[in-house]
């Protein structure tokens, strides 16, 4: 903090710090000091809402080598991408409560996760692709 003052004096008038820092678990981890933080203009980036950001988040989940591993790749792929797409609606209409479900059903990532195990192991034993099954 005294170096930063030090340095506002001899500094060019349109010189700025930025800190960029994630908030701290207790009180003590804290390592900016409270000086700068009650002179600072703080802005904080949330998550986006809505559809889109929540199908990105589902496709987020899986990497590369996951979607490579079946090898009925060109029906694994469509399928996940629905898959996806249920959770992104799922999620977003959690948001509106009894408007949006009668039942609260935390439909989260483990069930996502789940639902990509159980239709690679569908595909996998299947010779062909098992839709009666998977419409159900």
């Amino acid at each position: 903090e005294k170096k930063l003052e030090q340095l506002g004096e001899i500094a060019n008038a349109k010189f700025r710090v930025f800190i960029s820092a994630e908030p701290a678990l207790t009180p003590e981890a804290h390592i900016i000091p409270q000086g700068i933080l009650e002179n600072a203009i703080k802005i904080t980036n949330e998550p986006p809402t809505g559809m889109k950001a929540n199908l990105h988040k589902a496709l987020d989940n899986f990497s590369q080598e996951t979607l490579e591993r079946c090898s009925k790749e060109a029906e694994f792929k469509p399928i996940l991408f629905a898959l996806c797409y249920f959770h992104a609606v799922v999620s977003e209409r959690r948001k509106f409560g009894s408007q949006g479900w009668n039942r609260i059903y935390p439909f989260n990532t483990g069930d996502l996760r789940i639902c990509l195990d159980v239709l690679y192991n569908y595909l996998e034993v299947s010779s062909k692709v098992p839709w009666e099954d998977l419409r159900y």
